[in-house]
C-alpha cells in the first residue's frame, strides 16, 4: 500500500512538473491566441493529459467564445468542436459554468460515466473542474483528465488554472490595448480628415473605411435627413452587394431609420430573425442577406441630421466596448456632417450676398450713366471686355473678380463732381480740369472704407495714369500703376472711340487700333498693347460665330 500511495505521489509530482512546463510554452507562446491555445493542446497531450478549457464572455463577432477541449485522439480546434457533438460540448460548458459561479473546483471519480450524451468516447478516469480566477472574477474553467488525479490534486490543478488564467488575461488584455490604439488611431484619421477636408464625401468615405475595419461590420452607411421631402437619403455607403443600395431614399413614416429620427433613439437589432420590421426594410435586408443591424441618429446642436447605420451578415450580439466605439464613430459622423452643412450654408450665403452687393454695384454703374452722359451700356462694355483681356493675360479668376467689381465702379468719383462741370457742352477750364482729375482721388476716399471693395480700388484710383507719367492723380509710371489700372485704360479708350460722342461719331477699327499701338509706351504699357489688339483682331477674324449682341465694334 506504501508503494502504491508512492508511486501516486510520484506520479503527481510529475504531472505537476509536465502542468509546470504546459503554463511556461502557453506564456512563451505570447503574441497570438492561436499560438497559446496550440501550446496548450500540445501540451497535455504530452503528458497523456485530456481535457480543456472555456472562457466565458463572447468574441469579437458576437458570439460565444467556443471551447478548447482535448480528447483521445480528437482535438477541437479554434471555431468550434469538429469532432465534439454540440449537444456534448455544451454539456461541459454547463459543468464549467457551475464552477465559474461558485468559483471552486470538483472532483468527478469516473469523467465518463458522468457522461449524459452519447457518442462520445471519452477516458473512464478522474477529471477536475477549476475555475480561472482573475482578481476577484471569475473569467473561465478548466478541465483535466488523467488516472493521476485524485481529490488530492486539486490544488495543483488550480494551481494549473490560476497559470492558464494569467497567461489568457495577459493575452486579452495585450488584445484590448491593442484594440484601443487602433481605435485611438482611427479616430484621429477621421478628426484630420474633418479638420482638413472641405469635402463631405471624402471625410465619410473615410469614416467608412475605419468603421469596417475597427468594428468589424458587413456593411455601412450614412443617410441624410430631408425634411421638406420627409425622407433619408444615402450619402455614403461601403460594403453593400447591391450597386442600388447606396443610392437608397427611405421615408420616415415607414422605415426603421425613420423611426431612429422620429425617436430619436438608436436601434439595435442583433438578431433581424427575432424583430419585426417595416416590410421594405425587410425586403431589402433579405436582398442584402443582413442578420443584424444597428443605427443612430446623428444629432448636432439639439438637431436630427440624419442616420448613421452599420450591418452585419450574421447574428451579433456586440460587446459594451463595440457600442460604446459605436456611439463615438456617431459623434464624429455627425460632427463632420454639421461642419460641412454650416460650410455649405456659408459658402451658399457668401454667393447670394455676392451677387446681391454686384448687383448693387451694376445698379450704381447704370445711375453714373445717366448722370455722366455715358454712351449707354458703358460700364458694361468696359467691364466686359477687361474681363477678357485679364483672362487672355492669364490673371487668375480671384483677381479677375475684384477687376470686375473696379471697372464697374471705374467713374464712381464722379458722383463728387458738381453738375456745372460735368455737364458743361464746351471745353472745360483749367479750375474745372483740377476739379475733373479729382475724381479718382474722390472715388478712393468713397471705396476705401469698404472692406468688401478695396481689392477693387485699383481701376477707380489709378484708371488715368499713364505708362509714360503723364498722367493723374499722383503721375504714376510704368509698373508703378496697378497691372488692372493698366489693363483698363486701353479698353476704356477703345470703348470711347469706338462709340458714337455728344462732340464726334465713332471711329473706325482701323483708326482705332492704329492710335491704340500709336500710344504703346506712352498712354499704354506695351506688353498689354499687342495682347488687347490680337484679342480684338481674333474677335473680328471669328465674327461669322458671333451674334450681333455679342460682337464687339
Amino acid at each position: 500500500m506504501k508503494a502504491s500511495y508512492r508511486c501516486r505521489e510520484q506520479r503527481g509530482v510529475q504531472l505537476l512538473a509536465g502542468l509546470n512546463r504546459v503554463a511556461e510554452a502557453m506564456q512563451e507562446a505570447h503574441g497570438s491566441e492561436e499560438t497559446i491555445r496550440q501550446a496548450f493542446v500540445d501540451g497535455l497531450r504530452a503528458l497523456g493529459v485530456w481535457g480543456g478549457y472555456y472562457l466565458s464572455g463572447r468574441g469579437d463577432d458576437g458570439q460565444p467564445i467556443p471551447p478548447v477541449l482535448v480528447l483521445p485522439g480528437e482535438f477541437s480546434p479554434p471555431g468550434g468542436a469538429s469532432h465534439c457533438p454540440e449537444e456534448w460540448a455544451q454539456s461541459q460548458i454547463a459543468l464549467l459554468r457551475r464552477v465559474i459561479t461558485t468559483r471552486q473546483p470538483f472532483f468527478l471519480p469516473d469523467w465518463a460515466a458522468a457522461q449524459e450524451v452519447a457518442g462520445v468516447s471519452v477516458p473512464a478516469a478522474p477529471v477536475i473542474f477549476a475555475p480561472f480566477i482573475v482578481g476577484v472574477q471569475a473569467r473561465g474553467g478548466l478541465i483535466l483528465c488523467s488516472p493521476c488525479l485524485d481529490e488530492e490534486s486539486i490544488p495543483v490543478v488550480q494551481s494549473f488554472a490560476g497559470q492558464v488564467a494569467g497567461v489568457l488575461e495577459n493575452l486579452r488584455l495585450s488584445i484590448e490595448t491593442q484594440k484601443k490604439i487602433g481605435q485611438m488611431a482611427s479616430l484621429r484619421r477621421i478628426d484630420t480628415a474633418i479638420s482638413a477636408s472641405m469635402e463631405l464625401n471624402l471625410t465619410l468615405q473615410i469614416i467608412m473605411e475605419e468603421t469596417l475595419h475597427q468594428l468589424g461590420v458587413d456593411a455601412v452607411d450614412v443617410l441624410l435627413l430631408d425634411s421638406n421631402l420627409h425622407s433619408l437619403t444615402c450619402r455614403a455607403a461601403s460594403g453593400f452587394s447591391s450597386p442600388f443600395s447606396p443610392a437608397r431614399t427611405v421615408m420616415l413614416h415607414n422605415s426603421l431609420a425613420g423611426e431612429v429620427v422620429l425617436s430619436r433613439r438608436p436601434k439595435l437589432l442583433p438578431n433581424l430573425a427575432e424583430v419585426e420590421i417595416p416590410k421594405a426594410d425587410a425586403r431589402w435586408c433579405e436582398s442584402e442577406r443582413f442578420q443584424a443591424c444597428f443605427m443612430r441618429p446623428l444629432v448636432s446642436k439639439g438637431n436630427v441630421k440624419g442616420v448613421f447605420e452599420v450591418f452585419l451578415r450574421h447574428p451579433f450580439d456586440p460587446s459594451q466596448g463595440w457600442l460604446d466605439f459605436y456611439q463615438t464613430l456617431t459623434g464624429q459622423v455627425a460632427i463632420a456632417v454639421e461642419s460641412a452643412l454650416l460650410l455649405s450654408g456659408l459658402q451658399e450665403s457668401t454667393m447670394h450676398l455676392t451677387l446681391a452687393y454686384d448687383e448693387t454695384l451694376e445698379g450704381w454703374a447704370r445711375t453714373l450713366e445717366l448722370r455722366d452722359n455715358e454712351t449707354k451700356g458703358h460700364s458694361i462694355r468696359v467691364t466686359e471686355t477687361t474681363i477678357d483681356l485679364a483672362r487672355a493675360y492669364g490673371l487668375p479668376e480671384e483677381q479677375i473678380a475684384h477687376i470686375r467689381r473696379g471697372a464697374l465702379l471705374h467713374d464712381i468719383g464722379k458722383m463728387g463732381i458738381p453738375d456745372s462741370i460735368l455737364h458743361k457742352p464746351g471745353p472745360l477750364d483749367d479750375d474745372e480740369w483740377e476739379i475733373m482729375r479729382q475724381h479718382p482721388v474722390l472715388a478712393y476716399r468713397l471705396l476705401s472704407p469698404i472692406e468688401y471693395l478695396r481689392p477693387a480700388l485699383d481701376i477707380p484710383y489709378c484708371h488715368h495714369e499713364k505708362w509714360d507719367g503723364s498722367g493723374y492723380p499722383r503721375g504714376l509710371q510704368e509698373t508703378e500703376i496697378p497691372l488692372a489700372a493698366r489693363l483698363f485704360a486701353i479698353v476704356d479708350v477703345w470703348d470711347a472711340l469706338s462709340n458714337d460722342r455728344p462732340y464726334r461719331r465713332a471711329w473706325p477699327w482701323e483708326k482705332v487700333r492704329a492710335y491704340l499701338a500709336e500710344q504703346s509706351g506712352k498712354h499704354f504699357d506695351p506688353q498689354v498693347v499687342p495682347i488687347f489688339l490680337n484679342m480684338m483682331d481674333s474677335e473680328r477674324r471669328n465674327v461669322q460665330v458671333f451674334s450681333p449682341v455679342q460682337m464687339r465694334r
